[in-house]
């Protein structure tokens, strides 16, 4: 039997390897529907926390919507099994420790370089963010 929680860190250790590299090839490919529709989702999730919805489905829309404006059907394809292997896996899909003001304010800083084009910034702020769930996963 798998440790749950092993399992979850892998997953995100996963991310943390690919996500950043995602929102690089969002940025250079992205139509400004796509980014309008990503902005969209990161307003929804806010939302979600401050409801204490299901805050795991609300993150995951946003994260493929940025996998979705790759133009990378294979990096789509795989955000996708990653996210369906978390929910299988996350016993607390409205965590308060990993869904809060600062994860909002990480999706705030990803959308800014999304927006701007900046390549570097938003590979930056993805890394910073998924590091930071780490960082919640391991508290």
């Amino acid at each position: 039997i798998v440790n749950t929680q092993s399992k979850i860190k892998e997953l995100y250790d996963f991310r943390l390897i690919m996500e950043p590299e995602s929102a690089m090839l969002a940025c250079k490919n992205a139509t400004e529907e796509e980014i309008n529709d990503i902005i969209q989702l990161a307003q929804q999730f806010k939302n979600t926390v401050h409801l204490n919805g299901n805050c795991l489905k609300a993150d995951q829309l946003f994260h493929s919507a940025i996998a979705k404006a790759t133009h990378n059907s294979v990096i789509y394809d795989f955000t996708d099994k990653i996210q369906l292997l978390i929910a299988e896996n996350e016993d607390n899909p409205n965590d308060p420790e990993m869904f809060d003001e600062w994860t909002i304010s990480d999706h705030d800083s990803i959308i800014y370089y999304l927006t701007k084009k900046d390549m570097q910034g938003a590979q930056a702020a993805m890394r910073m963010h998924i590091y930071h769930l780490i960082e919640c996963l391991e508290h």
